[in-house]
């Protein structure tokens, strides 16, 4: 690995070093020489060394140039490897269909832009069909609905897939070490979501609004962030059959969506 570039902060970057992290990520992605991979942001490329070994088909997607002309440069050479100067935070289409599909999403994402880049492409018209992810433990935590509250990010997310922690990695193991843990996460999409894709972008904004006061009773948090009136939000609540007075953090996806559902009918 280049020791000589430094990390930069506008990118979010903390280069993962640590070769057994890296070996598990490998090895709950389930790789086969047939898949289409897509890498946000391989850094120095310790993670993409060894999806290149698996022969599958990868695409990396840096926003640093000087990683790109420097570390990354190697992989002119990796016939089933290449490397692309791109934004990930506002992804050409066209990119993912240099990837075909099905494709797996296997990354280290950057810490600045990993909810907004993993929320991008779940809902674009092409999504991963399995993502194996890097993220914030806290962010990770909200998307996988652990610890038995269900926030924003859980409730999205569990409408159309399966989420899981797959473990905790400490910030030693990263250049230069983060000041907060991390969790790598795997998503599968549901063969039948609860949500129809089109209707994805609604189904958020509607939750952003229910949870806009977590800790108040459904009826009040509901009023508050759709901006109805208290009537309409109880009628609401009561068309969905669930306790006005239930906080939202304890409703569950299924609850949500069909809250969503009775909203629509308005």
């Amino acid at each position: 690995m280049d020791t000589n570039l430094v990390a930069k902060k506008q990118f979010g970057q903390h280069f993962l070093h640590d070769n057994s992290i890296i070996n598990k990520i490998i090895a709950h992605s389930d790789i086969n020489e047939n898949d289409n991979i897509l890498e946000i942001g391989p850094g120095k490329g310790s993670l993409t060394n060894l999806l290149a070994k698996s022969k599958a088909n990868i695409i990396g997607l840096e926003i640093d140039r000087d990683l790109i002309n420097g570390p990354l440069k190697k992989f002119e050479h990796c016939p089933n490897v290449t490397i692309l100067e791109s934004d990930a935070n506002n992804l050409n289409s066209n990119i993912i269909d240099l990837l075909g599909m099905p494709y797996k999403l296997i990354s280290n994402l950057p810490y600045n832009a990993g909810t907004h880049i993993l929320t991008s492409l779940l809902t674009s018209s092409n999504p991963p069909k399995v993502s194996v992810v890097m993220l914030q433990r806290e962010v990770a935590n909200n998307i996988c609905g652990k610890d038995s509250k269900l926030g924003v990010l859980g409730a999205f997310f569990k409408s159309f897939a399966n989420t899981k922690v797959l473990f905790s990695v400490r910030p030693s193991s990263f250049r230069p070490p983060p000041k907060v843990m991390s969790s790598v996460i795997k998503i599968d999409l549901l063969a039948n979501p609860l949500i129809n894709r089109n209707q994805l972008e609604s189904y958020k904004n509607f939750l952003y609004g229910g949870f806009s006061a977590p800790r108040k009773q459904l009826h009040n948090s509901l009023s508050h962030g759709l901006q109805i009136s208290l009537p309409v939000a109880k009628q609401l609540i009561s068309n969905a059959e669930l306790d006005a007075t239930i906080r939202p953090e304890k409703l569950t996806v299924e609850n949500w969506v069909k809250l969503f559902e009775k909203f629509l009918e308005i």
